[in-house]
């Protein structure tokens, strides 16, 4: 009626052409190396995905807006031509209306706490749980990735492979959050998913809390606990490991000058302050006079005390 015509590119797989479009995913030899999923992984083997023509004008924007109404829904982020349909729609369904068995009530009950549902509870998001059903969980493993918020996430795919929740708990420990676990920053671990890690070793780089990090990479390649651990030993960190050589310099202490005080002269004593020193006494001298007693004059003083003492023997 919209004028839309859905093809169905690819539907039911056998195990040897999973096995074929495997091999062309992992040698990207052939099928445009697209992403392909383990045989025996693939919900193509399971009656439950369809590849449709998206790529057709119209078809894609027609999928998003009314997919969810019969039932289908993408479950691959980096695929737009994937669509599952595990009950729902009309005509109803045993596994409910969404993709993670909840009926559509229930999801958004859940969605006004910012959580997702799962099995007819909210999970994920700001709720406890990954957000994802244990048959949603296997399907992403299939791809080599984790699960969370109904979508293939973390891994070997895009993403931290954490819900919110998970994340800011994390975050209160000073930690990343890969996997549904704190990793990275103050908590052991690199803090990179697999995805991550193998995309910066591909530049020839570390990946620390989910960025590249040392190597051929700006950065240290150290987490913050990395760092820390080196450095009680009085190491450096580099690329993740203590390395021989002088530790950072430790911060200055409260007693002592800062670095930037290294030049100033030392401060004076803090005891009470000495007495000038006392003033020569006055010297007293011929016909009642006084004389400062410096050096030019005694001698002078000397000789006319002799000179009047010998007049008096005279």
């Amino acid at each position: 009626a919209a004028g839309v015509n859905l093809v169905v590119v690819s539907g039911f797989r056998t195990q040897s052409e999973q096995q074929y479009l495997y091999n062309c995913y992992v040698n990207c030899s052939c099928n445009n190396c697209n992403l392909a999923a383990k045989p025996g992984y693939s919900n193509h083997q399971s009656g439950h995905a369809l590849d449709l023509n998206t790529s057709s004008p119209g078809v894609l924007n027609w999928l998003n807006t009314h997919g969810a109404s019969f039932g289908f829904k993408r479950t691959v982020p980096s695929e737009p031509w994937h669509w599952e349909w595990w009950g729902g729609g009309p005509g109803g369904g045993p596994c409910g209306l969404t993709p993670d068995n909840c009926t559509t009530g229930e999801a958004s009950a859940c969605a006004n706490y910012g959580c997702g549902c799962v099995d007819h509870a909210c999970s994920g998001g700001f709720c406890p749980g990954t957000g994802c059903s244990a048959q949603h969980t296997s399907d992403c493993g299939g791809f080599g990735c984790n699960c969370a918020n109904g979508d293939c996430n973390g891994g070997f795919c895009p993403g931290t492979g954490c819900t919110q929740k998970e994340t800011n708990d994390c975050a209160a420990f000073g930690c990343g959050c890969v996997d549904h676990a704190c990793k990275g920053g103050a908590c052991e671990g690199s803090g990179c998913t697999a995805g991550e890690t193998k995309a910066c070793a591909d530049q020839g780089c570390g990946c620390v809390d989910h960025a590249c990090s040392g190597g051929a990479c700006p950065g240290s390649g150290c987490t913050a606990r990395q760092s820390s651990d080196c450095a009680d030993a009085g190491l450096a960190c580099a690329n993740a490991q203590c390395q021989p050589g002088p530790p950072p310099p430790p911060p200055p202490d409260a007693g002592q000058p800062s670095p930037e005080d290294a030049g100033a002269p030392p401060a004076l004593d803090a005891g009470p302050p000495s007495m000038p020193p006392p003033s020569p006494e006055p010297v007293l001298g011929v016909l009642g006079c006084t004389l400062a007693p410096t050096p030019s004059l005694a001698p002078l003083l000397l000789l006319a005390l002799l000179r009047r003492s010998r007049r008096r023997d005279r």
